[in-house]
Formats: structure tokens, sequence, C-alpha cells
């Protein structure tokens, strides 16, 4: 399974954005697992401004 990883120690560097991103454009061919590792979780908030229906938390 290929892994892509998005790190900087900066915030604000464009991180989330870039792996939101690509995550949508790759969903459109296969499924896509996104794991959100940062302590304020905005993936999680951006899914359910979308109104994901299918999300975790661990």
């Amino acid at each position: 399974m290929p892994t892509i990883t998005f790190a900087n120690s900066k915030g604000g560097s464009g991180k989330t954005t870039s792996a939101l991103l690509l995550a949508c454009e790759l969903a459109t061919a296969k499924p896509v697992t996104l794991i959100d590792a940062d302590p304020r979780h905005p993936v999680t908030a951006w899914a359910k401004l979308a109104g994901a229906r299918k999300t975790s938390a661990l």
C-alpha cells in the first residue's frame, strides 16, 4: 500500500489542505485512508463541515 506523508514542524504551512486535496483526488479512483495526527483535528472538522458519512477517531 503506497503511503504519502505531509510533515513539517511549522504550523500553517499547508499540510492539512494539501493532504485533503490529494486524498479527495485519489479517492475518485480508489479507497483512501487519511490519518490526521494534528492534536487540533482539522481534518475531522473539515469532514464534519462537508457532511462526511464515514469517519473514525482513535
